[in-house]
């Protein structure tokens, strides 16, 4: 059962599934204004998902329930992916229904049916992550880390979508210099991982969640220097400068279908469109055959990259499929701390069938698959909600 409190998260499908609710019972914005005793602004900031403020939109959305005699629980109880944040990424983006369509492929009654929390095909989520330049799960509202948007933080419309949202688009670097190491390691960050720094660097173990498909385990104990770069900074002269290193340009949903895309390239069966549109095909083949390293980084989107306290590098590809701590560790530090993980050792099957376990206190930085880690984490997490 749904109550008025929960809206606030759903407010994006929400402001959608009104929008179709008034059309269908025939009510003008004017008219359903003077019945519910609100002022027509605000319902159009209700409709957008313009309203950032929890109490004040609780007050409002209570008086539309109200008009139109139904619950909360009437409202969205039905709806499969309720917390669609399609409508919010929009107004962020400041792209309206009609470019969106011609975007993706998808018809404007069609939108509004997703935005409203219907259920979708695959395909038709992904088209839509990609023109919104974010992920699938970001797209649902049920991602584990905080969403990312392939955009400069700067570009984003903060008045309608918030400022929550818009720091989640690239914001700058984070320069990372190992211990035992001349060289700085550099990676696009958002306005969200920033903070994320400033408020962990006191912890001994950091969970740092970067663009371009990686999370970092960072053994602060091995680190001696973290470097944060907006992105008008010219290069730092104090320490080293990675030229080849870009601003976040790959939207997180591109890593998500790469496995799909790449295992029917590989068998050379025809991709399903319900799976992957053309459009998205077109795009991923443009993304795997560049030849500037775009390619290389993402076919390897399930490595691990483990940098050592002594210098030394090693790659893994691990096999999500089996049994492996990884997952597990980093939602424990990422939640609850390092204080949390008392593990000294991380477990992991590679591809090889190979059983791995890395002594966390030797390690100096971690980079991991962002997508399979939290796919896996919302995997247990689901799993326990379960039992």
């Amino acid at each position: 059962m749904y109550e008025i409190a929960d809206l606030f998260d759903m407010r994006s499908a929400v402001g959608a599934k009104l929008e179709s609710i008034l059309l269908e019972r025939g009510f003008t914005k004017a008219g359903f204004c003077k019945a519910a005793g609100i002022s027509r602004p605000t319902l159009d900031k209700l409709l957008s998902a313009g309203i950032t403020n929890e109490t004040n939109y609780e007050k409002h959305i209570t008086k539309v329930l109200d008009g139109l005699k139904i619950s909360a629980d009437m409202l969205m109880g039905n709806s499969p992916n309720r917390f669609n944040q399609t409508r919010l990424l929009k107004q962020l983006l400041r792209v309206d229904e009609k470019q969106l369509a011609e975007c993706t492929g998808v018809s404007t009654a069609r939108l509004k049916e997703i935005e409203a929390g219907a259920k979708a095909e695959i395909s038709e989520l992904r088209d839509l992550a990609y023109a919104l330049r974010t992920g699938v799960r970001s797209l649902l509202g049920t991602n584990y880390f905080p969403p990312q948007i392939a955009r400069w933080e700067a570009s984003l419309d903060r008045c309608s979508a918030g400022d929550e949202l818009a720091e989640n688009g690239f914001w700058g670097h984070m320069g990372i210099l190992p211990s035992s190491s001349e060289k700085y390691l550099w990676y696009p960050i958002t306005g969200t991982t920033r903070s994320m720094v400033y408020s962990w660097l006191g912890h001994g173990y950091l969970v740092i969640p970067c663009m371009n498909n990686k999370v970092l385990l960072i053994n602060t104990n091995n680190v001696d220097r973290i470097v944060l770069l907006d992105d008008g900074c010219s290069a730092p002269s104090s320490c080293t400068w990675d030229s080849s290193v870009d601003e976040g340009d790959v939207p997180p949903v591109v890593y998500e279908s790469l496995s799909d895309y790449t295992y029917y390239e590989e068998t050379k069966e025809k991709i399903p469109e319900k799976l992957i549109s053309p459009n998205l095909c077109e795009v991923m083949a443009s993304y795997v055959e560049k030849d500037d390293g775009t390619s290389d980084a993402l076919l390897s989107e399930e490595a691990v990259v483990c940098r050592y306290v002594d210098g030394k590098t090693e790659r893994y590809n691990i096999d999500f499929g089996q049994e492996q701590s990884l997952s597990f560790e980093i939602s424990l530090i990422y939640e609850l701390g390092d204080e949390a993980s008392d593990e000294r050792f991380l477990f992991f099957h590679d591809n090889d069938g190979a059983e791995n376990f890395l002594n966390k206190e030797k390690i100096s930085i971690l980079e991991l698959p962002l997508f399979n880690i939290e796919e896996a984490i919302c995997k247990e997490q689901e799993e326990e909600l379960a039992e």
